[in-house]
């Protein structure tokens, strides 16, 4: 009896030791599961992570280059305008001062023109005053000849009158005819002495004032036909004058504007590349986000498949299967840092919590799963006995 008895207690013992020890194997390999469970989780926030600071590094960086590449547009423009402006100031300068030293070339060739016009016409009556005795001293002699000659004719008229009276008049006569005859000759002589003497007188007079008039004539015709082109000259370059300076503000006013539209089509190109850049790193940061999220959903998906609930994986406390349901098993330490910046690492300080609102994470602390995870850390009803109870539960069965 005693040896069955102790047989008994014997088998009874061994089989208790053999599920204790299977027990304890098997929850052993669910803690060795578990742990790897939250390793891998850890490995994929922390991946996470990183990927969010790649991105926040990269897109930085392209702001930083937009923003430098914005800056060397501007100083670019700014040296195009002040070198533009220069460049048109100088051309303009320049124009003046040649339009200025032509104006001043043609009033000097128009003066010595004038002067040598002046000096011309003092010559030709110079000219004209030397040849003067010449044609006096012409016109005198035909008017001698033709008194000469009407001498001889009155001389020849007198010889024959006097042979006549010689030869018809009887001598008592003849005398006295002939005293009568030369008085008369004589008288006619001398009248026409005294024509001769007073169209010489007339010539000369005549002659000197035709000339004197006409000279003086042509003089005052010259001044106004030099005044006049003087008048004209200077009329144009007043008119060439203006027309320059019209021109060169119309240029001045052109060049405003060119620089205005090229100013303004920049910063309408600058501000199109600064939104598309946010664009861009909206589109990015949302576009990663939602990987993430879709990654961790398969994951804690994937999890629940194996037996791991979420809220026991992201526990990442030390884990002690407590058999009576005491210990750590009700203990829910915090969250790991990892879980916390999962969601808001990548985003830019101020901004955070905007995309975090926006953002569906499962099992990292986020404000959609938040509220339920609180509820079951404040409630220990909630939690199981044993955290992987459900597991062992399926493994027995």
């Amino acid at each position: 009896m005693k040896t069955d008895w102790l047989n008994r207690q014997i088998s009874t013992l061994t089989s208790m030791h053999s599920r204790a020890e299977t027990e304890l194997r098997e929850r052993h390999q669910q803690n060795l599961d578990l742990e790897l469970r939250k390793y891998r989780r850890r490995a994929l926030l922390a991946r996470h992570n990183h990927e969010q600071d790649l991105l926040r590094e990269e897109l930085n960086m392209k702001q930083k280059h937009r923003e430098r590449e914005h800056e060397v547009l501007l100083s670019q423009h700014d040296s195009t305008q002040a070198l533009e402006y220069k460049h048109l100031h100088a051309i303009q300068e320049q124009r003046m001062e040649h339009l200025r030293s032509q104006h001043q070339t043609e009033l000097s060739n128009q003066v010595e023109y004038s002067q040598r016009r002046e000096n011309e016409l003092k010559r030709k009556h110079l000219t004209a005053m030397r040849q003067q005795p010449k044609s006096l001293k012409s016109k005198e002699s035909q008017i001698k000849k033709q008194y000469q000659e009407t001498a001889k004719v009155q001389e020849k008229q007198y010889r024959a009158w006097k042979n006549h009276v010689l030869e018809s008049v009887p001598k008592k006569e003849q005398k006295e005819v002939l005293r009568r005859m030369k008085d008369e000759r004589m008288r006619k002589l001398a009248i026409l002495s005294e024509q001769y003497d007073r169209s010489i007188t007339e010539l000369n007079q005549k002659q000197t004032g035709k000339l004197s008039d006409s000279q003086e004539k042509e003089r005052n015709q010259l001044k106004v036909q030099l005044q006049q082109e003087l008048e004209l000259l200077t009329a144009y370059q007043s008119k060439v004058k203006k027309v320059t300076e019209s021109q060169h503000e119309r240029e001045l006013k052109d060049l405003e504007q060119k620089v205005s539209l090229r100013r303004a089509m920049l910063e309408q190109r600058m501000e199109e590349e600064t939104v598309q850049l946010e664009t861009e790193r909206s589109d990015r940061i949302r576009g990663l986000l939602e990987q993430q999220c879709h990654e961790i959903e398969v994951f804690d998906q994937e999890s629940l498949r194996m037996g791991f609930s979420t809220v026991v994986i992201t526990n990442y406390g030390d884990q002690v299967y407590d058999p009576h349901g005491q210990g750590d098993a009700g203990k829910h330490p915090p969250q790991h840092p990892l879980h916390v910046s999962a969601s808001t690492s990548v985003l830019p300080s101020g901004s955070a919590s905007g995309f975090s609102q926006n953002l569906p994470r499962s099992s990292s602390g986020s404000n959609i799963r938040g509220g339920s995870m609180n509820t079951q850390q404040n409630d220990p009803s909630m939690h199981p006995t044993m955290p992987y109870a459900h597991r062992s539960a399926r493994a027995n069965s």
